[in-house]
């Protein structure tokens, strides 16, 4: 999973900070944990985020070259889901721009 958060205070571990002034300043943190999506929130919001929300092509490209070269395993869980009907939404309730996403079969 990968927490993003717009403090850095609650993040253990040197979580990684994004840079990119094209990006609203977010921060990550990388865990290998393997849990169901809803706990994997849970997680999130116990260090004052949520699951990754992507709103541009470049944000997605940094997360996941990161979570590479951190070895966390891949799939791995983001924000967006439709667990509340057939319209995609994020658990942070940013609006879905970004919709490159590899597809789940």
């Amino acid at each position: 999973m990968a927490v993003q958060s717009t403090s850095c205070s609650g993040l253990p571990h040197s979580p990684i900070t994004q840079q990119d002034p094209s990006i609203v300043l977010r921060c990550y943190k990388f865990s290998a944990d393997a849990l169901p999506f809803y706990m994997a929130e849970e997680a999130c919001q116990s260090f004052g985020g949520h699951l990754v929300s992507f709103q541009e092509g470049l944000e997605n490209a940094m997360v996941a070259e990161t979570a590479q070269q951190q070895r966390i395993g891949s799939p791995f869980w983001i924000g967006l889901n439709k667990l509340n009907g057939n319209a995609w939404s994020y658990t942070d309730d940013s609006q879905v721009s970004f919709t490159n996403w590899q597809d789940s079969k």
